[in-house]
């Protein structure tokens, strides 16, 4: 194993004897060697901490396609000490959310290139899955110290520009400035994100990131000259979504199509409805995860001393990303164009569609959507308001006043191919993929309005899906097949451990959490049961007998209704994308009865759960959900984050919408 020392020593010398120029060895004749040899780019008085920056083409494109291409894994070594790496765990004890870096150095091979950085800048990141990258807590030895096997997968970030100064620059290959590495959370098959982003640019969606295999290894090296070589197993390297993300999709580029790369990037989480006046006026900003007045009073050793810091947490829905000098600009830019956007009479087609070929790529987002649909993203704009980001590409600086349109970027995809949360993601019909979770997506919604767009819509799904289209199981299974005899020897590492949602071995199965509906495998051939064939004959049925929706203003079967203080409850199943047959266990639970779980009756003619409630006082504002008893000691919410309400009158509004419809 290679020791941190001796990469010292290899990078004080490759400092003084080649003033930071140093070449790569010339690459083999092999298979897996670019056509074009490149360049390297060494070091310059921009780049102060490259040792080896190796360009093996000429273009950023090239580049990324080559550093970020599925099918040959790559190696990652961090080298930090155990002090950093101290502080790395400190930052997270003191806030879990914070997005403090530490200073490490930083090898990366792949096929016969390696490139080298020192004083790069590390950092834990996620967001639900984030974790302590070493199981224990601060007053304890154990969670600090090597040699224990306490280490834990958690998602990392790495920047090689994190203790530059402003003019100076270090682009790894010329294109990129750093890169985030996920372990495969929740996911066994350790497949899913790196199969939805390449589906995404295998059929041309070129504002999809990238995303490939790689080992991880992290050599912590101790005051007393010996490293601790951990391996941290299987990781997912995926391109970060940034200027440098722009800027390879700017025209005169090998793909892509911006005017500019210096607009408006918005990164958009929970609760981005892009309608207009947003829910949140405060949801817009520029966050800010940080700690301030950090204090370790044994650095050394910080379980025996006093460890204090201040937590500064600042997150919005709406979180700008470039420019944010200018934020009160991008904040109005984006201001108008959702009040334009919620202004749209979906009653006028002709009207919404002239809007939408003016202001956005209406081809490309129906294309991006189609396939966001295909793999079954349910954590997504048209259902959960999150992850994606909206580019406004308006030339600001040298390009000011040039006007392009707005781009959608897909953007975390890790919970797709069946990986499902409270609804049945392989059957769920794709033309109304959103539909039980509100009404307040105007981005699809007023777009698939347009008779024209919504055809263009379902041409891609039956484009993207078909037996022809890179979905098809054969040829799914044939390109995941490859990428598991690829990696599976490198999934296990002795010096983990292995807690909820990290898997020591390959398996064709999801997360428990995922397993609500239909248990899909991704590598069989049961017509029942394999997400791939499932989700083909689903788009298929529902794009080919071109079924009407619902368009009704007034629902056909309300959630409930009342007479007096007797309340009547139903809970349709196939309302939820939900293949119930009376075996399950469903509750009501409201504020009006203490949230106690009250079970629901099954119809078996009718096809659904209802039950009568005498409910003497509901309270001002009553609210209540659907439950699944599924015999966990959690059970499950039904219908995400969306609550319903009683009113005073005959029935209730929801805040999620289904086609409900009175009971005969």
């Amino acid at each position: 194993m290679k020791k941190f020392l001796s990469f010292l020593i290899t990078v004080v010398c490759a400092l003084t004897l080649f003033s930071c120029t140093v070449n790569s060895a010339a690459p083999d004749n092999t298979s897996d060697t670019p056509t074009n040899s490149g360049t390297d780019s060494g070091t310059d008085k921009e780049s102060p901490n490259t040792v080896l920056n190796p360009e093996p083409y000429q273009t950023r494109n090239e580049n990324l396609d080559f550093i970020f291409n599925p099918d040959q894994l790559g190696q990652t070594d961090i080298y930090i000490t155990r002090k950093e790496w101290n502080t790395l765990l400190v930052y997270y004890d003191i806030s879990s959310k914070n997005e403090e870096y530490v200073h490490a150095d930083f090898q990366f091979k792949k096929g016969n290139y390696t490139w080298k950085f020192t004083d790069i800048g590390l950092r834990v990141r996620g967001n639900t899955s984030r974790r302590r990258p070493q199981s224990g807590s601060s007053d304890e030895e154990s969670a600090f110290t090597g040699y224990n096997n306490n280490y834990v997968q958690s998602h990392f970030k790495v920047d090689f520009e994190e203790w530059l100064k402003e003019d100076q620059g270090c682009k790894m290959a010329g294109c990129m400035k750093g890169m985030n590495l996920k372990h495969f959370k929740g996911d066994p098959t350790h497949t899913r994100e790196v199969y939805g982003y390449n589906l995404f640019r295998q059929n041309g969606i070129w504002t999809s990131p990238r995303a490939a295999y790689t080992k991880l290894t992290i050599h912590i090296a101790d005051s007393d000259g010996s490293t601790e070589d951990v391996y941290f197993g299987l990781y997912a390297m995926i391109e970060e979504i940034n200027k440098q993300f722009l800027k390879a999709r700017k025209s005169g580029k090998a793909e892509g199509d911006f005017l500019s790369d210096e607009g408006n990037l918005w990164k958009c989480t929970g609760g981005a409805s892009l309608s207009n006046p947003p829910a949140d006026y405060e949801s817009f900003g520029v966050e800010e995860k940080r700690i301030e007045n950090l204090y370790i009073e044994n650095p050394d050793q910080p379980w025996k001393g006093e460890i204090r810091g201040n937590p500064v947490e600042n997150t919005f829905t709406h979180d700008l990303k470039t420019n944010k000098k200018s934020f009160t600009e991008a904040k109005n830019q984006l201001f108008a164009f959702t009040e334009e956007l919620s202004n749209l009479d979906s009653n006028d087609s002709a009207s919404i569609k002239a809007w939408f070929n003016k202001k956005m790529d209406v081809d490309l987002f129906l294309k991006t959507y189609a396939i966001n649909v295909i793999l079954g993203m349910w954590d997504d704009y048209w259902i959960s308001q999150n992850n994606f980001y909206f580019y406004f590409d308006t030339g600001s600086g040298s390009n000011a006043g040039t006007e392009g349109k707005a781009y959608f970027i897909p953007y975390d995809y890790d919970n797709i191919l069946g990986c499902c949360y409270n609804f049945d993601a392989g059957k769920q019909n794709p033309l109304e993929w959103g539909n039980l979770y509100g009404n307040d997506r105007p981005l699809i919604q007023k777009m698939l309005a347009v008779p024209e767009f919504m055809e263009l819509y379902k041409k891609y799904l039956l484009e993207y899906s078909d037996s022809d289209s890179l979905f098809d199981v054969t040829k799914s299974q044939e390109r995941l097949n490859k990428w598991k005899n690829m990696v599976e020897s490198s999934i296990y590492s002795s010096q983990i451990e292995w807690i909820s949602e990290s898997y020591s071995e390959w398996g064709d199965y999801f997360a428990d959490w995922g397993y609500n509906i239909t248990q899909y495998k991704l590598f069989n051939s049961d017509q029942n049961t394999n997400f791939f064939m499932v989700r083909q004959k689903t788009i298929e049925e529902a794009c080919s007998s071109n079924p009407e929706s619902n368009t009704s203003q007034e629902p056909d079967i309300l959630p409930a209704y009342k007479n007096g203080n007797q309340y009547t409850f139903f809970f349709v199943p196939e309302d939820f994308g939900f293949n119930f047959d009376g075996s399950q266990k469903i509750c009501i639970r409201g504020s009006f009865n203490g949230w106690e779980k009250t079970e629901l009756n099954w119809d078996a003619e009718a096809k659904y759960y209802t039950n009568t409630i005498t409910i003497e006082e509901p309270g001002d504002y009553p609210y209540y959900k659907f439950w699944y008893d599924n015999g966990s000691p959690d059970g499950s919410w039904l219908g995400l984050n969306e609550y319903r309400r009683l009113l005073p009158d005959s029935y209730t509004q929801t805040t999620g919408a289904g086609d409900f419809r009175y009971p005969e």
